[in-house]
């Protein structure tokens, strides 16, 4: 039997050289972060999530590999996401951060700051902060984004995620 096509192109994130292709990923309170580095026309995005940060380091040492960029030549663009002011999350995933990304993403009393712990990977790899931009949009603030938290957050406990899953917005994040 033949796989689905549409199984292939599932993922977390695409890096190509490719300039036929446009990269995408669907969020909604997790990171879109994209990635161009002009030398070798190394372009992607990836969704970064608290399961998934350090996706973009992947990123980044595939492209070194495959495609000969450095990091520091690399332009990345952190898009709308869930905020701190919106994230608060148990102690162990705060120690968890601190350990992994650095103390500056921990904002009292209990809140996560996920750019924050990307943006600390990212120059740890050798990006400059120069070329990282984040978007300030709160997906949960702004009601123009989709926000599980937000647009899920009326729903019982009892639910299931599946059934939860069928009351939020998905956006899809690419790059041009």
């Amino acid at each position: 039997s033949h796989p689905d096509a549409m199984d292939l192109w599932r993922g977390d994130g695409l890096i190509t050289t490719n300039g036929n292709l446009v990269p995408v990923v669907t969020v909604a309170d997790c990171l879109p972060i994209y990635l161009y580095d002009p030398k070798t026309a190394c372009r992607g995005v990836v969704h970064s999530g608290w399961k998934g940060t350090g996706i973009v380091r992947e990123a980044i040492k595939l492209a070194e590999k495959e495609f000969g960029a450095r990091a520091f030549d690399f332009s990345v663009v952190i898009g709308p996401h869930i905020h701190s002011c919106c994230y608060q999350v148990e102690q162990e995933r705060l120690e968890f951060f601190t350990s992994n990304f650095g103390k500056s993403c921990i904002l009292p009393p209990n809140n996560l700051n996920l750019a924050q712990a990307n943006c600390n990977l990212l120059v740890d790899l050798g990006v400059p902060e120069d070329n990282i931009l984040c978007c300030s949009d709160c997906t949960c603030c702004d009601s123009r984004f989709g926000s599980f938290r937000r647009q899920a957050s009326h729903l019982p406990d009892s639910m299931s995620l599946e059934e939860k899953l069928r009351h939020f917005t998905t956006m899809m994040a690419f790059v041009c």
